[in-house]
């Protein structure tokens, strides 16, 4: 039974592996976007390496989770993560390396370019790198690597690249009654650390428009804690309400300031009626 087993899977391999990519990256269309999908479903870690940044990704991938755990100021270990680690490698084994992870298909597809293969029967003792990679690069260094207030250094790369857009455009936006407002996740509920490297950026940067943060339990910390790309930009009225799609990337590439201008455009001529 278990012979006739391995071969029906054996046979349609393929198949269950492509059908795995696809299910893991479902959100096609986001492709032609250039949009992520933000969803609840972002929370759940899906079996295998799937970059949560790809724009049809419709979880989150488990290493890169808990790499951005451990090079947090705030925290140091992912229970969750962890447990969703054990528990898939105890029910499904590595049935999931070898029929659920788009990174193993990939690598299957590349496998079967017609060019000279390389026998690795001698190079047996080379298989342990790889937990040496994953002890290095997916643990120690996000811990061990930090600034002064105790985060993976330099942080989310992008948020401070558009540091300098954002104080424009705040300067812009002022004349029509608006204004930029920062917040930065790990400032919330009164966090030292974070504060402080926040201030350190800032200062660095020249930014000089309003950050600020509140507690990480409330309605507010709740919806900040719950996007999954950074940065994110959203626009709001002045009645609260959310203007258009968030804007996932940075503002300083072209395509999206001209995005986030439209939508501001059409909170301002909203306002007036």
């Amino acid at each position: 039974m278990d012979k006739n087993r391995s071969h029906f899977l054996a046979r349609f391999r393929g198949l269950i592996q492509a059908g795995a990519a696809l299910l893991t990256n479902i959100h096609l269309p986001n492709f032609l976007k250039g949009t992520l999908y933000q969803g609840k479903g972002k929370y759940l870690c899906v079996p295998g390496l799937n970059c949560y940044s790809c724009p049809g990704a419709a979880g989150a991938c488990p290493i890169g989770a808990f790499q951005a755990v451990i090079g947090s100021s705030k925290f140091r270990f992912s229970y969750y993560v962890t447990g969703i680690l054990i528990l898939l490698g105890v029910l499904l084994g590595r049935f999931i390396c070898g029929f659920l992870c788009p990174f193993g298909w990939l690598q299957e597809l590349l496998h079967k370019i017609p060019s000279p293969k390389l026998s690795t029967r001698r190079l047996k003792p080379l298989r342990y790198i790889k937990y040496a990679v994953l002890l290095i690069m997916v643990v120690l260094l996000p811990a061990v690597i930090v600034n002064t207030s105790g985060m993976g250094d330099p942080g989310c790369k992008p948020c401070v690249q558009e540091l300098d857009d954002l104080n424009a455009l705040n300067e812009r936006i002022k004349a029509q009654g608006g204004e930029v407002v920062g917040i930065n996740v790990e400032t919330l509920s009164g966090n030292e650390q974070g504060i402080e490297l926040a201030k350190q950026i800032l200062e660095m940067t020249g930014a000089k428009y309003r950050n600020i943060y509140f507690d990480a339990n409330s309605e507010a910390g709740t919806f900040a804690l719950g996007i999954m790309a950074f940065p994110t930009t959203y626009v709001f009225d002045r009645n609260g309400r959310i203007v258009g799609e968030p804007l996932l990337g940075g503002i300083d590439i072209e395509q999206n300031m001209e995005t986030l201008q439209k939508l501001i455009d059409q909170a301002v001529a909203a306002d007036k009626g």
